[in-house]
């Protein structure tokens, strides 16, 4: 079992115990603009933009390597895991799913009744 999460480094429980603690703030970050508006790192438009924006390939490989090389839990972190941190989530879950793994996921600080769409 691998546990995936995504969690915001401004948040007050700081930075969680993983493997693999990789840093998103260097993507492009929706929050503040029009698409951040749209909801958080689920929402397919902002996913999108996110995932196509130039390192988060980058990221995602190393996260699915250190999963290969036995890690057992990887963080993802951005400002306030929202938006990035979810949307790397969120990709390499289905990718390590895809590849066979057992995969359990937690968006630490995702205030769920804040997009009551689920994304």
């Amino acid at each position: 079992m691998v546990r995936v999460s995504s969690f915001g480094v401004r948040r007050p429980d700081g930075v969680p115990v993983a493997d693999a603690v990789l840093d998103c703030r260097a993507l492009f970050d929706p929050m503040g603009r029009r698409l951040g508006r749209l909801g958080c790192g689920r929402h397919p438009l902002i996913a999108a933009r996110v995932l196509a924006s130039e390192g988060a390939s980058e990221l995602l490989n190393r996260a699915f390597a250190a999963v290969e090389g036995g890690a057992q839990s990887v963080a993802f972190g951005c400002q306030w895991g929202v938006h990035r941190s979810v949307a790397l989530t969120e990709e390499l879950v289905v990718r390590l799913q895809a590849a066979g793994y057992e995969v359990e996921v937690e968006h630490r600080d995702l205030i769920w009744e804040r997009w009551p769409r689920g994304y």
